[in-house]
């Protein structure tokens, strides 16, 4: 087998995308990951389990985008650190795995584009639609500009701030502090700076842009609390230059 660009050979099930042995196997001993794009792939977790979805092709930061069905299919990202963690067994399971009718049988794929649970497409947590630490860092939320949010992405892009880790994979910003660190998928810094702040609870995934709650220990649903869907749509219009095609409230 001769490597391609966006294709791996990983430790996991086609069908399920889960792990199927140890990490040092080689070979014919994994199965293909094809990541590239037009590959059609099934969805393993979350409220987007089983639907089909298709690669669309990789951001400027090398992680893929994954388009949900339907005329108004979401696009999501997947970061780049899953292939380096799926490479190395580090993952329980794919979010993604190739599709194949006639492993997976027929699938309508109906997307589900206003889900109010929508959240990251690994399916390990839930988006909830209520936040109690919201309300501690509103006016912080309130003061970003476009300037200052394409500064926080442009930092993310190059390293985590944290001395002596210069990681580009998974980077989050904390949206009190507005410090840019690594994730937990990463070297866990922002883990680590939730410990020593404890009030720092926000964060953002600079690569997908889904927030992630410390003190509720969840997701945060993006499009249901104002404070949040403002920083969205603030991130939004900064990374792709428009602003969200969703209104505020939109959950179904």
């Amino acid at each position: 087998w001769k490597p391609k660009e966006d294709v791996f050979l990983v430790p996991y099930s086609q069908k399920d995308g889960k792990k199927t042995g140890d990490a040092k196997q080689k070979g014919d001993n994994r199965e293909k990951w094809d990541l590239r794009k037009g590959t059609k792939v099934m969805i393993t977790g979350g409220r987007y389990e089983n639907d089909v979805a298709s690669i669309v092709g990789k951001d400027n930061q090398g992680h893929y985008r994954v388009q949900l069905p339907g005329e108004d299919g979401i696009t999501k990202t997947m970061g780049s650190w899953f292939v380096e963690a799926a490479v190395n067994g580090d993952l329980e399971q794919l979010p993604l795995v190739i599709y194949n009718a006639e492993l997976h049988g027929d699938k309508k794929g109906l997307v589900r584009p206003n889900d109010p649970d929508v959240g990251s497409l690994s399916g390990y947590a839930h988006a909830i639609h209520d936040c109690p630490h919201v309300d501690a860092i509103k006016e912080e939320l309130s003061q970003l500009t476009v300037d200052e949010a394409k500064g926080i992405l442009s930092q993310a892009a190059k390293s985590c701030t944290w001395k002596g880790c210069n990681n580009k994979k998974e980077n989050w910003v904390c949206l009190k502090s507005r410090r840019v660190l690594c994730g937990r998928f990463a070297n866990k810094h922002m883990v680590l700076h939730n410990k020593k702040a404890t009030e720092h609870h926000i964060t953002m995934g600079t690569a997908d842009l889904s927030f992630w709650c410390y003190g509720c220990r969840s997701y945060i649903h993006h499009l249901t609390i104002r404070p949040i869907y403002d920083v969205y749509n603030t991130f939004h219009l900064a990374k792709f230059g428009e602003k969200v095609a969703q209104p505020f409230g939109a959950t179904g």
